[in-house]
């Protein structure tokens, strides 16, 4: 066996294990259950901050720059159970049924006020079946 592959066999039993760990959360809710939940904001006319997020249920978190960002370079870190619920629960009115897709347009009952230069702005709901 050359040295990574020592290594590899070191960490395989952890990595097994690690699967199986859950975090507790209030009223004995596991904090890993939930979808991922992805954010993004486009473009406008003009210097608004493209990026995008990502939030995992085990509280897992990457934002991505893309344009006028304080951020320059993407960036893991780490959201509490709590924030994690208060996004999803923020986001909650605009989720779709599992399976399927809603687009917010101008002129939509749901998009009544229309500004032709500001920003899109997409969200998407990921568990383990998918999208």
């Amino acid at each position: 066996m050359n040295k990574a592959q020592k290594i590899f066999a070191a960490l395989m039993p952890a990595l097994a294990l690690a699967g199986c760990m859950t975090v507790p959360a209030g009223g004995g809710e596991q904090v890993t259950r939930g979808e991922t939940i992805g954010f993004s904001a486009s473009a406008c006319f003009g210097a608004c901050p493209q990026y995008s997020v990502t939030v995992a249920p085990d509280g897992a978190a990457h934002f991505e720059p893309r344009r006028f960002t304080a951020q320059k370079t993407p960036k893991d870190f780490t959201v509490t159970p709590a924030q994690y619920a208060a996004l999803r629960d923020l986001l909650a009115p605009y989720r779709p049924a599992t399976g399927a897709e809603q687009r917010i347009v101008p002129g939509e009952p749901r998009c009544a006020r229309v500004a032709t230069d500001m920003p899109g702005y997409g969200v998407t709901w990921t568990g383990t079946g998918g999208q």
